[in-house]
């Protein structure tokens, strides 16, 4: 029951996740540059180097961004579409999940719905307080082309990697429409050796083939 939360680096759309931009002023660099222990020259030379706010937002995106595990979920099982593009065109399985029990285990990981907008990507300001909700803003939206998904995701700030999931709260394995026999039982095998309480159900995806 370990649940793999990686990075956006990861995802088909390389623009999903990506700073619009840094609000920047003057202040606003002074004081990051005295806080991380810089003398009176490096904030002159930040103050006037044209490359500051592009170094700010790579840096930002790298060292924040980038390291949240994110758990991508959809609220629909059995889509054709979905079975496509992330199940080898069906050749895979859908875990379905209890989002009460997840919620009940853990209510500071809980899943948060995507936001689908055209609009300009997020402006990362720093002189937000609650920087975990402004990091949200970023990995939360995506272009509206995405709306089909109907996704949800659940944002680790611990960073990528697996974690432990409450054991009730897969509640069913949806096989696709295109395994073979052989790794349908595979998976059932699988399915019936995990910590499970109460044990799911597995059943058969009923889209075509």
């Amino acid at each position: 029951n370990h649940w793999r939360f990686g990075s956006r680096n990861g995802f088909d759309d390389k623009s999903d996740s990506m700073l619009g931009g840094v609000i920047l002023t003057p202040e606003g660099i002074e004081r990051k540059i005295r806080e991380s222990g810089g003398s009176e020259r490096d904030i002159r030379d930040a103050l006037a180097d044209p490359r500051t706010a592009s170094r700010i937002i790579k840096a930002v995106q790298e060292r924040a961004i980038d390291k949240i595990g994110i758990l991508c979920l959809s609220e629909f099982a059995d889509h054709p579409r979905l079975w496509r593009e992330y199940a080898n065109r069906g050749c895979g399985a859908c875990l379905c999940l209890d989002v009460g029990r997840m919620i009940a285990a853990d209510r500071l990981h809980i899943p948060q719905e995507m936001e689908y907008s055209d609009a300009q990507q997020h402006r990362w300001n720093p002189e937000v307080q609650d920087q975990l909700a402004e990091t949200g803003a970023t990995l939360l939206r995506k272009n509206k082309k995405w709306d089909y998904q109907k996704e949800w995701r659940i944002l680790w700030p611990d960073g990528v990697g697996s974690h432990r999931m409450p054991v009730d709260a897969l509640r069913a394995v949806i096989l696709g429409p295109r395994l073979s026999e052989a790794k349908r039982r595979r998976i059932t095998t699988w399915v019936d050796s995990g910590p499970w309480n109460p044990m799911p159900v597995i059943i058969p995806s009923r889209c075509p083939r």
